[in-house]
């Protein structure tokens, strides 16, 4: 019998994910990595207002990715807010290889500490890299000048 691949699992934030679901990429970032959100994410997927919360609900009940919890004691020691500082404390937690978002404050907080992390814009050419998505997914520019 064949062993199955071991995807690397890779923290993402609520707007990248969103980012990459309106791109309709984001299955295909399903395929290649077991992407991990913290809960506090999670819900910000899903919240009912927000576009594609059901498709998330329907992604986590076919388990396309985890939805894990930062440890208490670890919350609040590290100077950002929000997703992006659950996204670190996983990282610092050995939940995840790398991160996905795209908050200034968090890559500067990131580049100091030797965290690896990946801006959700780079996400559709590594995918195209890997022949992961067609070459028709990528659009041409938007030509202003």
């Amino acid at each position: 019998m064949a062993m199955r691949r071991q995807r690397t699992h890779v923290l993402c934030d609520a707007s990248s994910a969103l980012l990459l679901f309106k791109a309709g990429i984001i299955e295909a970032l399903f395929n290649a990595v077991r992407l991990v959100f913290p809960r506090t994410v999670y819900a910000e997927l899903t919240n009912h207002l927000r576009p594609g919360a059901e498709q998330f609900i329907a992604w986590y009940a076919r388990q396309y990715f985890l939805v894990v919890d930062v440890s208490e004691e670890e919350k609040f020691q590290i100077p950002l807010h929000g997703g992006e500082q659950e996204l670190i404390l996983l990282y610092l937690e050995g939940r995840g290889k790398f991160l996905i978002f795209d908050d200034k404050k968090a890559a500067t907080y990131c580049r100091r500490h030797a965290i690896p992390y990946l801006n959700a814009l780079l996400v559709p050419r590594l995918l195209l890299m890997k022949k992961l998505i067609p070459l028709s997914y990528v659009k041409e520019p938007l030509k202003i000048f």
